[in-house]
């Protein structure tokens, strides 16, 4: 494909990934193997994750009418924040 595309150092944006998300398909290019087993659980049960430039760095659900997340390694305040809006569209898209 022809279409612009980024500069290789323009940081990935936060994303929410619901389970069995296709990405994880190729969990060598986004799920560190330190995490595999919090993200794919028994039964090959895969977890929704979030991502971090372009990385798994952790798992999420709707409880309560809220988005929980629970990062894998302490979170920059920028992804924090970005983190934070991804939820809030999640549960507005959600209703």
């Amino acid at each position: 494909m022809r279409a612009p595309r980024p500069e290789p150092d323009t940081p990935a944006p936060v994303r929410l990934l619901p389970k069995f998300d296709n990405v994880l398909l190729d969990r060598q290019r986004v799920l560190p193997e330190a995490y595999r087993k919090l993200v794919v659980r028994k039964n090959a049960d895969v977890q929704p994750t979030f991502t971090v430039d372009g990385y798994v760095a952790g798992i999420w659900r709707v409880e309560n009418d809220r988005v929980l997340t629970e990062a894998f390694a302490p979170l920059p305040r920028t992804a924090k924040r970005e983190l934070a809006d991804e939820a809030a569209r999640l549960l507005a898209w959600l209703g």
